[in-house]
């Protein structure tokens, strides 16, 4: 059985795991823009939740 998560605690963050996916096509313009989206949208999230 898995343990509940807390925030501040390492764990599986969606925005690290879209970086390590997308980062080879970062060269491309739309890529660079969607993977920037991601990662402000992760930053959001992962506040949000702290607050």
């Amino acid at each position: 059985m898995a343990s509940k998560v807390d925030p501040g605690q390492p764990g599986h963050n969606p925005t690290i795991i879209a970086m390590i996916v997308f980062a080879p096509y970062a060269d491309r313009l739309w890529v660079s823009t969607l993977l920037a989206a991601t990662v402000i949208y992760g930053i959001a999230v992962d506040w949000k939740t702290r607050k």
